[in-house]
């Protein structure tokens, strides 16, 4: 579980800096959406708040990993969906 959660962050924080990268030519540049002549970054900031969202997950999950391994529980693996 945490070697997956790891690589998810890996993936995460390069998806991130990637998208970042993006919405900032957006303000660079000032580009405007079409119809309504509003700021392009405002609709490309939601990658890169949805990747940072999904790291704060990964290292909550993480912490949560860690702490059962020390004290000696078994790792969560989540709950039932169905019956």
């Amino acid at each position: 579980m945490i070697l997956g959660d790891l690589i998810t962050i890996v993936l995460a924080v390069l998806a991130f800096w990637w998208s970042l990268e993006t919405v900032l030519v957006s303000i660079k540049f000032g580009s405007v959406t079409h119809g309504l002549r509003i700021s392009l970054a405002w609709f490309l900031a939601a990658v890169p708040l949805g990747f940072a969202m999904m790291l704060v997950r990964l290292i909550q999950s993480i912490i949560r990993d860690v702490a059962d391994l020390k004290a000696g529980r078994p790792i969560y693996q989540g709950k039932k969906l169905f019956d």
